[in-house]
């Protein structure tokens, strides 16, 4: 593993992360403790006149080091804190990182759009997410070749664990397709197998261990999740060749749009524009359009395997990403004072990345929906049902668990169970429109052009806006659920969220991306494949729905529930 490059980063004014004093105390138990016999000699010492007669060999030394390491501590704590930069001009120089949608040379069917969301997941998610996308390369077509719907997709949209296959391959080139730059990496299935395949956990925990690191880590603002976004660069988003890490501005522009979600954590202000406010819990994408609204910023410079890393950060494991909020003034309840943005895990606010499609399709007065002959989405949901711990294990921990306990996990996913059915239901339904006040479209992190509810809206109204995605939006569910194979199925429920994979687990995320769009699918995803390549290949044919399917069937999700207890009987 080669050792990481130092990083400029900005210092601002920042309260330090944590308690000084304990970082300190941290700090000394790195170093040696007192030698023993000097200890067993100055408890063996009389106390001389009195009980309470202080000890006249004590050095004064420790003390004194101990007030420099406090001052150093809090000194310099804001170092390493952001390594976002201001923005100068208002034209994106990342077009790739924006919901606006470019026109790329390679895609064939100009008037459909096709949108993927990848959901979270760690290391599950990330592998599951890539499987499906190579096997949306080579989808049997109507006239007997191959379509490769993954060329025809306009914009991925992810979270967490599916921010890894995301990003790697918008900033990735295929082999012995076009002249690809010196140093960048490549998409196939032999690279992508074995990125996905590394214990990342194990890797974090290594670089832990860099000099470099350890001081950074007790005498800065550098942190657990620092250190992963360095690991994520060393594996996936950096040059191979030279090192140098990835920034937004270095997306392979024949790629489709790639919009990486994360949630606000730091308390809520700046409010009263929507699409400056930064509001705790509401979804953060690493797009020019929020860097520069939100925190006039610019998305370009920023490192890529720090917006995945921040789109990852699942709470307990990792602290916060932080961003500086660079408006003059900033906004903020302490005026005066500069203003940092820290952002978590992107399930906390959409685990499924649908919300930023919302956005996509709403944006501008509807006007994608207006345009488009056909809509397509393809959500790939790596979601597993909460098993609870083993019944027959007196002890449930595994070696990570005395570190970080998973419990949180489950306790998690239970939470969010009510906001997954909520966004699900409007895709399924189709009634993504469906806004009363604005502000459940701030909730949703849609601006005003993108909310039916403000009163600045010139678009369609709720109902013809559905009944347009009715007549226009494919819905296909990638999930673990729609595997017929049953005992895949609950060794796929059966992965853990984390940054690594035990023994036959990426066979069985395989086996069920065969089962789905393999030669023996499954009748019920067989169904919605074929109609994903016929509106690929001739979009006017056919209505974008297969009556009665659970994955591609439309309707509410208790009809999908429904239909889906019917396929397993």
């Amino acid at each position: 593993m080669r050792r990481p490059a130092p990083r400029e980063r900005q210092a601002g004014r920042r309260l330090p992360r944590g308690s000084g004093v304990a970082r300190v105390r941290g700090v000394l138990r790195l170093g040696h403790p007192p030698h023993l016999s000097s200890l067993r000699r100055r408890d063996a010492a009389p106390a001389g006149p009195g009980l309470n007669a202080p000890d006249r060999r004590r050095s004064p030394l420790p003390t004194l080091a101990l007030a420099v390491l406090l001052v150093h501590g809090c000194a310099l704590t804001a170092h390493f804190a952001y390594t976002n930069t201001r923005l100068e001009t208002p034209e994106p120089k990342a077009p790739h990182a924006s919901f606006e949608i470019r026109k790329r040379p390679s895609k064939q069917q100009g008037d459909v759009l096709v949108l993927l969301a990848l959901s979270g997941g760690g290391s599950r998610a990330a592998y599951f997410s890539a499987r499906t996308m190579q096997a949306l390369e080579h989808v049997p077509g109507p006239r007997g070749t191959p379509l490769n719907v993954l060329n025809e997709v306009d914009l991925i949209s992810s979270v967490s664990g599916g921010s890894l296959a995301a990003a790697y391959y918008a900033s990735s080139y295929e082999p012995g397709v076009a002249p690809i730059p010196k140093g960048r990496r490549v998409w196939d299935e032999r690279t992508v197998t074995d990125l996905m395949s590394r214990n990342y956990i194990a890797r974090w925990v290594a670089n832990w261990f860099w000099p470099a690191n350890i001081v950074r880590f007790w005498f800065t603002a550098f942190d657990r999740t620092d250190i992963m976004a360095q690991t994520f660069a060393d594996n996936f988003f950096d040059s191979p060749r030279t090192g140098i890490d990835l920034r937004m501005r270095d997306l392979n522009p024949g790629r489709p749009n790639l919009i990486l979600n994360a949630t606000i954590g730091s308390r809520s202000y700046d409010t009263e524009d929507p699409a400056r406010a930064k509001r705790f819990g509401t979804v953060f994408t690493f797009t020019h359009e929020d860097f520069a609204a939100k925190l006039n910023s610019e998305i370009a410079d920023y490192e890529l395997a720090r917006a995945v890393m921040a789109s990852a950060t699942f709470p307990a494991a990792f602290n916060y990403m932080t961003l500086r909020d660079l408006h003059e003034p900033a906004g903020c309840p302490d005026h005066g004072k500069p203003c940092y943005v820290h952002v978590f895990d992107g399930g906390n606010s959409d685990n499924l990345g649908l919300l930023s499609l919302k956005r996509v399709l709403l944006s501008n007065h509807a006007a994608k929906i207006r345009d488009a002959r056909r809509i397509v989405v393809i959500f790939v949901d790596a979601f597993r049902h909460a098993l609870g711990a083993d019944p027959t294990a007196a002890d449930p921990r595994g070696v990570m668990s005395y570190v970080v306990d998973h419990n949180f996990l489950d306790a998690t996913d239970s939470l969010l169970e009510g906001n997954r059915e909520r966004t699900l239901d409007t895709f399924f339904a189709r009634t993504i429109g469906a806004y009363t006040k604005p502000e459940q479209c701030q909730r949703d992190n849609l601006p005003d052009h993108a909310c039916v509810a403000s009163a600045g809206w010139r678009g369609p109204r709720p109902d013809e806006l559905t009944a347009a995605l009715r007549a226009k939006m494919f819905f296909f569910h990638v999930t673990f659920d729609a595997v017929t194979d049953g005992p895949v199925r609950d060794r796929l429920h059966a992965i853990p969220t984390t940054f690594t994979f035990a023994d036959g687990e990426m066979e069985a995320i395989r086996g069920g991306v065969a089962n789905i769009f393999g030669d023996g699918a499954n009748r019920a995803a067989r169904d919605c494949v074929q109609l994903l390549a016929a509106l690929i290949d001739a979009p006017a044919v056919t209505r974008p729905v297969v009556e009665g399917n659970p994955w591609c069937g439309g309707g509410s999700l208790g009809e999908k529930g429904e239909r889906q207890r019917l396929q397993k009987r």
